[in-house]
């Protein structure tokens, strides 16, 4: 199986992200996607709109990480980020070494 982390700095990348999944899974319909957010792009916990374009692909197992100490520099609390189905990474650098250490293709949006 394919696997692949994307990494999302900035809040402007969201919607590119989205084009990018769609993109791959026309490709590799069994891809392992894990998405690793940092700095403001972990703004996205608060965000309904885009919350709901993220819904779909968190219901086709793609995993949504942000970065601790993102959440913590733009004051959102942990327990929103569960709420909406999110995952906290205690580090979202550290994340991205763990992922391509583990194989996965490392894609910046």
């Amino acid at each position: 199986m394919k696997r692949v982390v994307f990494h999302v700095h900035e809040m402007k990348s969201w919607p590119t992200l989205f084009t990018y999944l769609e993109k791959a899974y026309e490709v590799t319909p069994d891809l392992k996607t894990v998405v690793v957010a940092n700095g403001a792009a972990v703004r996205i916990a608060e965000r309904e709109e885009l919350l709901d374009q993220a819904k779909p692909w968190l219901d086709r197992g793609v995993i949504f990480e942000l970065s601790k100490p993102s959440l913590e520099r733009e004051g959102i609390d942990e327990d929103r980020v569960a709420q909406v189905g999110l995952e906290v990474a205690l580090d979202g650098v550290a994340a991205l070494i763990d992922y391509q250490h583990d194989r996965y293709a490392y894609i910046r949006v």
